[in-house]
C-alpha cells in the first residue's frame, strides 16, 4: 500500500473540485441556452397574441359598425311602416266617405225617378 501525503490528498480534492466546477459551468451554460430559447419562444407567443388581439378588436369594431347600420335601417323601416299605415288608414277613410256619398247619390237618383 502506498502512503498518501497531505499534499497528494489536497491535490486530489482540488482536482475533484475543479471537475465539479467544470460540470457546473457546463450546466450553467445549458441553463443560459434554455433560458434564451425560452425567452425567444415567449416573446414570439406574446407577439402572436398581440396580433390576434388586434385582429379580434378590428373584427369587433366592424361588427359594431354593422350593428349600428342595421339598427338605423330598422328604425327607418319602422318609421316608414308607421307612416304607410297612417297613410293607408287615411285613404280608407277617404274611400269610405266617397262610398257613403255615392250611396246617398244613388238613393237620391232612385227617388228622383
Amino acid at each position: 500500500m502506498s502512503n498518501i501525503t497531505l499534499d497528494d490528498l489536497a491535490r486530489m480534492v482540488g482536482n475533484g473540485f475543479a471537475d465539479v466546477d467544470k460540470r457546473f459551468d457546463a450546466v450553467d451554460k445549458r441553463f443560459d441556452q434554455l433560458e434564451k430559447a425560452n425567452e425567444a419562444a415567449h416573446a414570439a407567443i406574446i407577439a402572436e397574441l398581440h396580433s390576434e388581439i388586434n385582429s379580434v378588436r378590428a373584427d369587433i369594431s366592424l361588427i359594431w359598425k354593422e350593428l349600428k347600420a342595421i339598427n338605423k335601417r330598422l328604425d327607418e323601416l319602422s318609421e316608414r311602416t308607421f307612416e304607410d299605415s297612417e297613410l293607408a288608414f287615411k285613404e280608407i277613410m277617404q274611400v269610405k266617405k266617397r262610398v257613403s256619398f255615392l250611396e246617398k247619390e244613388v238613393e237620391r237618383l232612385k227617388l228622383s225617378h
